[in-house]
Formats: C-alpha cells, structure tokens, sequence
C-alpha cells in the first residue's frame, strides 16, 4: 500500500508517491552544492565547491539579491489581492516581476549567471493548500475575506530565496479562526527558526512546531518539508519533517553553520491531512533530470524540448508554455516521469489554511531571515502565554553567543569563530586604574574606575584576537575619558559617554558589528 505525502520542499507542498516507512531522499542529480561545468580539473572542481557555501561573500551576497527582489515581488503580489482580482492575474504579474528584476541584475559580468524564477507565482485561497497557479483560461477571482496564500521563490546563480505569506482580504484586524490558524503557521516558523541552528536536531523542531499549533487549537499539515537550500537544489538532504508518523520518516540530521533552510510552515483548522481533488488542476512542474525517455508523440517531443531549454532545473508552470501542445504533450510526459507534478492540494471546505516560509542563512554569528513580510494585526482567541516551553523557545533569540572563560580558540583571521575573553586581566585593570585615578583625579568614583577599565578590558582582548573595531574604539575612548577626567568632567563622563560605552560594549552582539562596520 502507498500513501500519498506533502512535501513542502519547493514552494510550499508537493506530492511523492513513497512507500510505507521509506525515507525522504533528494533529488539532486547534479552532485552536492555545485551544478558541474565543462573544462573543469577535478582540483578546480573541488576550489569550486568549497566556495558554495555562506563562507563566501559573493554566495552570501547572490542570496540576499535574491531576497530582496522576492520580498518586493511579494509586496507587489499582495497589493493585487482585492476583492474580484482575477488569481490568474496577480500569478502573472509576480512572474513577469521576477523575471525583470533578475534580468537588471549581473549583467556586466564575465561568466554568464543564471538568474529567474525558482518557483512561480502561486496563490491558494482559503482551504485550498498549495500550488495554485492556474492557466489563462481560469476565470478564478478573489472574494473579500479571503485567506490568500502567496507561495513564490526566485535565484540568483541557482542560490534561491524562497519566501510563503498569509493574507486575509479585510479592513482592520483578522479576529477569530482565521487569526489563530495565523498565529499558530507565524509562531510556530518564528520557532523553528530558532531551533534550526548549529547543533540542533531536525527532530527537535518537529516536536516543537506541533505544540505551537495545539497551543492555538489547530493542526500542522502532514508532508510538509522544511528544506536545506543549496545551488541549484531547492529541496537538499536535510529537511525537517512537519509531522512524524509511522508512514512518514526522514533522517536524522544535525544543523551546521554555513548552511542555509527553507521555513516552511503549513496550518490547519481542519485535520491537517490534505488531499488531491482533481489533476487537471495542476500546473506546475519540475522536470526530473535523472529520467530519460523516447516520447513517441511529436507534441510531447517539442514540449519536453521547450522544458530543456527554458527550465532544465527549476519548477515551472504551464502557462509558460505554448498552451495547446502542452496539453496533448504533458500527460505522455508524465506517464514516463519525466516531469515531477506539483499538485493543487485541498482541506476539506470551510477549513483555513495558512502558510508561512522564509529563508534562514546560518551565518556565524547567528540566524539570518532574510525574505518575509509583516503579518495584519492579529487578534487570535488562543494564545501561548500559559505555555512556557513556548516562550523559552521564543525568548532565544537568533545571534549566536560567545562563551566566556576557556582556552583560546583559534581561528583564521577575520573569523567569527568563538574565542574567549581574558577575564585574568580584571584584578591588573582595576589596580591599574586606582593608581590612575588617584593621580588624575582623587575624588573619583568607582563608577569611573570601572568604565574605563571595561574600555581596557577590550583594548587588551581586542590586540590580543587580532579584533581592530574594538580596539580603534578602545583606545579612543579610553584617551577621551582620561582627558575629560582630568579637566574635570565628571558629570558628562557619567551622564553621556558611560550610555555610550554601554550601547558599544554590554552586549557581543553590538561589539560584533562595530568590529565589522570598523574594518570596513
């Protein structure tokens, strides 16, 4: 017996046909993180792929290009969702936005860069799931009170930016069930993100973001995949399953710094568990480049070499197609697999559903979300403030911390790696600075010993580490106070520069980007 699964990998869900028990598995023929290209020696091979990662600035940048025309694209998308807008519409003005927007960008450059759509426009309303990116011919419109979802991604050299956005069409505040399957798709991502981190366990996350849903009285859907991103690959190894049953499992994995994800969150009012309703629905397909096949039927041919050419790794929709031979041409293209279907998936009526996704760079010093956008205000009837496992999962944060005390550990220069303080310098400081200060200024408070001896503190870490952000700020604040210690200033030392010093100084996180902002 097979079982069909969701698989929220590319765009919110797709369809696997996989056997009871079996294990979620990549598709990505074209190796780990790299698409191949000719002439390469295996060394330049391995130089390649070594730079495919957020360790690079150029991959780091390519992903956040791509964010940001997604993030606009989806803006633009969510200001065409009004009462009798026609669905098919808002699709196509989201993919010609796209498209434009990546065609102005990396155009003066040596190699060509691939760059376009990685997931078309998609908008499902109310309880229809996912995938819903219908033809021209489709006279679908949008009602007032609407739950719209917005599923969209785009790329820049194959690094993708994924984004999924929850839009209820009224004035005011969404109240009621539709503010609670809301709250629960929202807090459970924001959750996620959190617990995807170096370190953590993808089984972790799938525990948690089911509380989050109960929390709210609703269920998370079933098959839904929260996937790592790679170049050229939307739906890499490491994923985190939505839901663990006995007929859905995938490998146990570990996050990693470096590393980029998919959020991808569905929720329900209703069971959780979606289904297909009819096939003529779907319109969105990804060609399966680890199939072949002679077509017999000449329409299937000439439409399977349009595929090829325009889209030979990322999902497209049919209606980039020449319509009429797409329909006679795809159905044998689908009986041989040779194209993966993205089926438009339904609860039952009167449920709602919701979905939020975004992309997460796994950067050294923290989490980086970098595609989403601000939900309406929400007035929810559940909530989470009984539950404390909920709230200590939201009150980590998303910057990574540095640990104190220990040995030293070394990095290359630049690095952001972990490296501790030297908290033995605490007792030579303070004697230091009460031999100072009694000469400067014998009057002097503590308070003032000890600012300045936080300002040495980092001056001697920061030549120690190699870190010049803290030490060009060290050494002119600790000469300014000097001065203004000695001219008698102690009120503005107290009341202005001692704020200042704890704004700069009282937190890694703001140190972190001073150094940064420093030796730019």
């Amino acid at each position: 017996m097979k079982k069909r699964r969701l698989d929220g990998s590319s765009g919110g869900a797709r369809v696997r046909l996989l056997s009871r028990g079996s294990r979620s598995r990549s598709r990505n023929t074209l190796g780990p993180n790299l698409v191949p290209r000719g002439g390469m020696s295996s060394d330049e091979e391995v130089r390649e792929e070594k730079e495919l990662d957020l360790s690079s600035n150029e991959v780091v940048t390519k992903y956040k290009t791509a964010a940001e025309i997604i993030n606009k694209a989806l803006k633009l998308v969510l200001s065409e969702c009004k009462p009798k807008a026609k669905i098919v519409d808002i699709c196509e003005k989201g993919d010609n936005f796209i498209t434009e927007q990546t065609g102005n960008v990396y155009k003066n450059v040596k190699r060509k860069i691939e760059r376009g759509i990685a997931f078309p426009t998609c908008v499902s309303v109310n309880n229809t799931v996912c995938h819903f990116s219908p033809l021209a011919t489709d006279d679908s419109v949008l009602e007032e009170n609407d739950m719209v979802k917005i599923d969209m991604a785009c790329h820049i050299d194959g690094f993708i930016a994924v984004v999924a956005h929850t839009h209820v069409i009224k004035a005011g505040p969404v109240t009621g069930r539709a503010a609670n399957v809301l709250a629960a798709a929202n807090t459970a991502a924001e959750v996620a993100m959190r617990l995807v981190r170096p370190g953590k366990k993808n089984k972790d996350v799938t525990e948690a973001i089911q509380k989050v849903a109960a929390a709210y009285d609703c269920k998370i859907v079933e098959g839904v995949l929260s996937h790592q991103l790679k170049q050229f690959v939307i739906d890499g190894n490491k994923v985190v399953l939505s839901v663990s049953n006995a007929d859905t499992k995938v490998d146990d994995a570990e996050f990693e710094e470096n590393e980029v994800y998919a959020i991808d969150i569905v929720t329900s009012t209703g069971e959780g568990k979606p289904k297909l309703l009819d096939e003529k629905q779907t319109t969105i397909y990804k060609r399966a480049v680890d199939k072949n096949y002679h077509l017999k039927m000449k329409a299937s041919r000439f439409i399977f070499s349009e595929i090829s050419q325009k889209f030979p790794i990322m999902p497209f929709t049919a209606r980039a197609l020449e319509e009429k031979r797409a329909r006679l041409g795809l159905v044998e293209c689908m009986n041989h697999e040779l194209l993966q279907p993205y089926p438009v998936l339904h609860e039952k009526q009167g449920d709602l559903v919701a979905h939020i996704k975004f992309t997460v760079l796994l950067m050294p010093n923290g989490s980086d979300k970098i595609t989403s956008h601000p939900l309406q205000q929400l007035e929810p009837s559940k909530s989470i403030e009984g539950d404390a496992e909920i709230k200590a999962w939201l009150a980590l944060g998303t910057k990574s911390k540095k640990k104190g005390g220990g040995k030293k550990k070394k990095g290359k220069k630049g690095d952001a790696a972990e490296v501790a303080e030297p908290m033995e310098l605490w007792g030579f400081e303070y004697l230091f600075l009460k031999c100072l200060m009694k000469m400067v200024d014998p009057g002097a408070h503590h308070i003032k010993v000890w600012l300045i001896g936080v300002h040495l503190r980092y001056l001697f870490w920061a030549i120690a580490h190699e870190r010049f952000g803290f030490y060009v700020c060290s050494r002119i604040l600790v000469f300014l106070y000097t001065i203004l210690l000695w001219l008698k200033f102690r009120r503005f030392v107290e009341c202005m520069l001692f704020p200042l010093s704890l704004i700069l100084f009282s937190h890694e996180e703001h140190g972190i980007r001073l150094e940064d902002s420093c030796n730019k």
